[in-house]
């Protein structure tokens, strides 16, 4: 019989054996939930990413930026695609956007995903799926939003170059980006671009630049870019493959004494000496020298490309002498700022409540039966379930099968809506596209913006696919409009191949899937060529003549100049050519404020965030531009409203529709419609190719907004002739902010205690004065009700504020200028308020000069 202690060990041995059984199946558990993470570590160490997000990590809102995706395979062989998706990144963006890749076993690529994103959370995850579906690989990468109002440079130099130090080149009270790339981070289309202020190009082998990239630089410049190059001894290498957009090509080094010449662009002048190794070469007839040495060397050359500017320096920044002068990022800053200002339209859209509206208004097209023919049936209904089925009921003495009757007309009506509706609506899908077309005189490729709404008959899935390479996003909706509401923005996915397309997004009946695409397109062949005249009572006048060598009609088209909107008369018909004499178009003299440098330009809406009460003050001179278009320039309110009462039927929808998608990318900035010296033809067109697919059939309402810049001379008159420079021959830059806003401006400025703004205003580069002999000085503080304002302008002699002692006047007369003309006729004014009880308003602020060319 087993003892007491062997009974207790037996009945322990049950327990025993289920705790190894629990620990054996735990422990097994355990290593089968490893196995799919040890899988994916054996493959993300066959496959292996990195990435270069955006710009230095940095990216704008709204803009499309580059993820440079580098890929090496060391497995099989793998066919798929790169995606960025909300499932996997969250809501930093808002739909999926994928490019097709192939990777042999051992094959090392790099390729190009864009896309655009928002501020949180700030990282986008990149995944590479292969045909199934399945993860190969994903690597996360951190980015940040940057703030609207910061500037960002980008240098592109040499493996062996210095970066070149830039210093605060940036729209006071604001920062910037300073980021290096090297040549293979430039993206091979000019959308990954736009977000960039100034691109430095600095001692790089341009042979290597590919012919994507080197169209890209091309039309970046062309939509408005700031391209810097440099010289020095690796002056040919980096010219070689872009002599095309230089304003001075070299063809040959020479070495100089000194670069004093630079000191012309300076406002502290420091000694330049030191030998120097530059460029010498051709300069473009239409190019201007900004800087040249004392035996005429040019040091600096400028060119206007399209709406771009291209400056040339023959030197060399990182060596010396210039590594070492401390004037150096004086002159980046003079650069950058002194580079004319820009038109209204040049930032795309930005209003998308108006363009997701424009989209919606289609002319001529009725989703619903007539009114008329809807009261018909409703009367019919009402009268053969009421009076005429209690008629009939009542004549066979059967009101009691009214019970059946009712209900069977009703089921009969709602049957038979439900089939008129279903078949009013058809079997084609609607697209609504509107295209905007900008095009300059020295350009090869016009910029096309384009907003394409498809509207389907019925719930039902498509693929779209754009033509030449342009650019496709969804357009981004605000929930709280139903009309720019977008259901395509969590189902479509934006693939990237040779063409761009959206895939599998559904659309539900009677709801617009809204897109915007962007890309180059054929010049139009409509030009023309203008001369300015400066006449001798201060007065400007145009002449010239419009050509139309396309087979494009424009309707309803409008020149616009400085100040000016001259509409044509009738429509511009193919072949046609129209001449512009003297006598039909003055310019105005002081009918705008000064023009914003590029570096104040904020790529957004500034009316979005402004409060209430100062929207209603602004919003007067926001839209000038669109007004200018629409032929409602000069008009009150209540005239507007009388005009567009007057309006009928189509005519209405057209001027609607015009009108939204006007208001959705043509809005002026601080009051200025940013057009100098430049002349503009203006007009609409309801013709365009169908170039598009989408995989059903489809019927299309168009509108094309065609916006052609044209030729301009300046005539300048005789060193005899004594001229004045309007307010909008000027662009102004903020250099200090001291608690003032960022919409404010010399058209609206907001000043509260303590706070002051310094501001530089630059003659336009055709506006350049050989001899000032006069500065004039306008300020209105009428707004300020009697509270002390204080005007002061920079001296640049005795490097102090001279204080403008009388407050009671608007106008100021300096009969003596010399003291307060800065390099390239600069002019720096500071406004301030002290501890007074209450805020002050600025409404105008400016500078005019006066004498000779």
């Amino acid at each position: 019989m087993p003892s007491e202690s062997t009974r207790r060990l037996l009945r322990r041995l049950p327990r025993a054996q289920a705790v190894r059984r629990t620990l054996f199946i735990s422990l097994l558990l355990v290593l089968l939930a490893a196995m799919p993470a040890i899988g994916q570590a054996q493959v993300d160490d066959i496959i292996t990413m990195q990435i270069d997000a955006g710009y230095g990590g940095y990216f704008r809102e709204n803009y499309w930026f580059p993820l440079r995706i580098s890929v090496q395979n060391g497995g099989d062989d793998l066919t798929g695609k790169l995606i960025v998706r909300p499932e996997t990144s969250g809501t930093v963006v808002s739909n999926a956007y994928s490019t097709p890749i192939d990777l042999p076993n051992g094959a090392s690529q790099s390729v190009f995903l864009y896309l655009q994103a928002r501020a949180f959370p700030p990282e986008v995850t990149v995944e590479l799926l292969d045909e199934e579906g399945s993860r190969a690989a994903r690597l996360v990468s951190n980015i940040r939003a940057m703030e609207p109002e910061e500037a960002l440079h980008i240098i592109v130099a040499g493996p062996n170059t210095e970066t070149i130090v830039l210093g605060g080149l940036n729209a006071g009270g604001y920062t910037n980006q300073q980021i290096r790339w090297d040549i293979s981070n430039i993206p091979d289309d000019a959308l990954a671009l736009e977000a960039v202020d100034t691109l430095f190009l600095t001692n790089i082998d341009s042979e290597s630049l590919t012919s994507d990239q080197r169209a890209a630089l091309t039309n970046w410049v062309a939509g408005s870019g700031h391209l810097i190059v440099t010289g020095g001894p690796e002056a040919l290498p980096t010219a070689t493959a872009i002599s095309d957009l230089l304003p001075l090509v070299p063809d040959n080094t020479l070495t100089v004494d000194d670069l004093n010449g630079l000191n012309a662009l300076v406002t502290e002048e420091s000694a330049l000496d030191g030998r120097a190794v530059i460029a010498s070469g051709e300069v473009r007839d239409d190019a201007i020298i900004l800087a040249a040495n004392a035996d005429g060397t040019p040091l600096i050359a400028r060119w206007r490309y399209g709406s771009g500017t291209v400056d040339y320096i023959v030197a060399d920044p990182t060596l010396v002498p210039l590594r070492s002068w401390d004037s150096m990022q004086d002159l980046w800053f003079n650069l950058v700022t002194s580079v004319d200002s820009f038109p209204a339209w040049t930032h795309g859209i930005l209003n998308y409540d108006e363009a997701a509206v424009s989209v919606a208004i289609m002319p001529g097209i009725d989703l619903l039966p007539p009114v008329s023919s809807m009261l018909l049936y409703l009367v019919l209904y009402i009268l053969l379930i009421g009076p005429v089925n209690y008629f009939i009921l009542r004549r066979i003495n059967r009101l009691g099968w009214a019970w059946v009757t009712i209900p069977l007309l009703i089921a009969i009506f709602a049957g038979l809506s439900w089939t008129v509706g279903f078949n009013l609506r058809g079997n084609d899908v609607i697209v609504s596209r509107l295209h905007i077309i900008e095009s300059w005189p020295n350009a090869e490729d016009a910029r096309i913006r384009e907003l394409v709404g498809v509207l389907s008959p019925r719930r039902q899935a498509y693929d779209l696919e754009m033509a030449n390479e342009r650019f496709l996003r969804v357009m981004s909706s605000n929930q709280e409009n139903l009309l720019s509401q977008n259901l395509t923005q969590s189902t479509a996915e934006i693939v990237q191949d040779t063409d761009f397309s959206a895939e599998e997004f559904t659309v539900d009946g009677g709801i617009f899937a809204n897109f915007i695409a962007e890309g180059t397109t054929a010049r139009p062949g409509i030009s023309g060529s203008f001369t300015l005249t400066y006449n001798p009572d201060n007065t400007q006048t145009l002449q010239g003549a419009i050509r139309n060598d396309s087979d494009i009609t424009l309707t309803d088209a409008v020149l616009l100049a400085r100040g000016v909107a001259y509409h044509l008369d009738e429509p511009l018909m193919p072949g046609d050519v129209l001449t512009i004499s003297p006598d039909l178009i003055t310019l105005a003299a002081d009918s705008e404020p000064p023009q914003p440098s590029p570096l104040e330009y904020v790529p957004e809406n500034l009316m979005a965030n402004t409060s209430i009460a100062r929207l209603r003050s602004i919003s007067r001179t926001n839209n000038n531009s669109t007004n200018d278009v629409l032929g409602l320039a000069g008009l009150t309110s209540r005239e507007i409203s009388a005009y567009m009462n007057e309006l009928a039927g189509s005519e209405s929808e057209i001027f609607n529709r015009r009108a939204a998608l006007l208001n959705s990318f043509m809005i002026d900035q601080f009051g200025s419609t940013g057009r100098g010296h430049d002349v503009y033809v203006v007009g609409w067109s309801d013709d365009w190719d169908r170039d598009l697919e989408l995989g059903a059939p489809w019927t299309t309402v168009d509108t094309a907004l065609y916006i052609v810049e044209m030729d301009v001379t300046v005539d300048q008159p005789s060193s005899s002739q004594r001229v004045q420079l309007t307010p909008d021959e000027f662009t102004w830059v903020g250099l200090d902010r001291v608690g003032v806003d960022a919409t404010s401006g010399p058209n609206d400025m907001l000043l509260i205690p303590n706070s002051s703004m310094t501001l530089r205003y630059t003659p336009i580069s055709t506006a350049m004065l050989s001899e000032v002999d006069e500065i004039g000085l306008h300020i209105d503080r009428r707004a300020s009700r009697g509270i002390r304002v204080a005007l002061e302008l920079w001296n640049w002699e005795t490097e102090t504020w001279d204080l403008q002692e009388d407050i009671r006047t608007e106008d100021y007369v300096i009969s003596n200028p010399e003291p307060y003309l800065g390099p390239l006729n600069m002019v720096d004014i500071r406004v301030s308020l002290g501890d007074e009880l209450g805020s002050a308003r600025i409404q105008g602020l400016w500078v005019t000069q006066a004498g000779n060319f």
